[in-house]
């Protein structure tokens, strides 16, 4: 009986707390109110929004109101104020405002209502950059963390296994990318062993791309050929993706469906109102082509009962 050992190298980015609209008052940060936003107004909806959207409540030990008490005041001072208030002086409040958080999930942009300037926060970067600054990580662990950054770009991924000797041929790899570079992907043969790397969990875009299904179709053909001699599936510092969506990238290699972990949705606007914890199944498949079939009738599906259900609460929920 031929083995094959597959080695999944690093963690898909993928939030296990689902979090879903509910009903009309869920506050969504992302809403902008054209020409009247002040930054007090975009505090106020940024933190309603992730107090009512955030989804590891319970896995937190800071005070999320009092943040509002502490921080209200500073904006309002903001606002006080002539003209666009200091780029630095806002990612500064709201770097701070996030640095408290446990979720190395998360990212948040934030835009200056006043002035038309952007930054982005990544609460695990700044962790892991102020654990650089203390001590806390040696020179090797942070060139390491660099060096997984640059993955990003699939082009440094394919000048790196060329460089190192395994891409020899052009017939032994494919490279895919979108036009608008939200997904791409590299499949090759590595001296026997199929090797696939994607920048991207979300299968919903990997379906809509013929190429990269196209991509992937091939490298499960090879990975579950006679003389595959391993598998490699890259999904180091991916921009994440659905919980389920992990089926689509190893449901092929299972001989029976297997229990991988629970998951949870918010259900309300309450900070714990959590759904019980369901346990997250890998369903044996063999035929990828079909799955792609049917995982998107899932989506649909699934896409029909939310909105169904918010549908519902937003007729039966009112303001305080």
């Amino acid at each position: 009986m031929k083995k094959t050992s597959i080695i999944a190298v690093g963690l898909l980015a993928l939030t296990l707390g689902g979090c879903r609209e509910t009903a009309e008052d869920v506050v969504n940060p992302n809403t902008i109110l054209d020409g009247t936003m002040t930054y007090t107004m975009q505090f106020e909806r940024i933190w309603q929004g992730v107090s009512d959207r955030y989804c590891m409540w319970d896995q937190e030990s800071f005070d999320w109101d009092s943040i509002y008490n502490v921080y209200k005041p500073r904006f309002e001072a903001l606002d006080a104020q002539e003209g666009s208030a200091n780029i630095e002086t806002l990612k500064e409040y709201y770097t701070d405002i996030f640095s408290r958080f446990h979720d190395y999930h998360m990212a948040i942009f934030i835009s200056d209502p006043r002035g038309y300037k952007h930054f982005f926060i990544s609460p695990s970067d700044n962790q892991l950059a102020k654990k650089g600054e203390e001590g806390l990580l040696t020179a090797e662990q942070m060139d390491e963390l660099n060096f997984y950054s640059e993955l990003s770009d699939i082009d440094n991924v394919e000048q790196a296994l060329t460089k190192g000797g395994y891409l020899k041929n052009d017939s032994d790899y494919d490279v895919v990318k979108t036009d608008d570079n939200q997904l791409s992907a590299l499949y090759a043969n590595i001296n026997g062993v199929a090797y696939l790397r994607t920048t991207s969990a979300s299968v919903s875009v990997m379906l809509d791309n013929t190429d990269v299904a196209n991509l992937y179709l091939r490298f499960i053909k090879h990975a579950k050929s006679a003389d595959c001699k391993g598998v490699i599936i890259d999904t180091r510092f991916n921009t994440g993706g659905a919980v389920n969506e992990f089926q689509f990238l190893v449901a092929p290699f299972y001989a029976h469906d297997i229990r991988v972990g629970y998951n949870r949705e918010k259900m309300g606007l309450g900070r714990y109102d959590y759904s019980q914890r369901k346990p997250m199944t890998i369903t044996k498949n063999d035929d990828p082509s079909q799955y792609m079939k049917s995982y998107r009738m899932t989506v649909e599906q699934t896409v029909e009962t939310v909105n169904n259900n918010i549908a519902t609460l937003r007729s039966t929920t009112t303001k305080d």
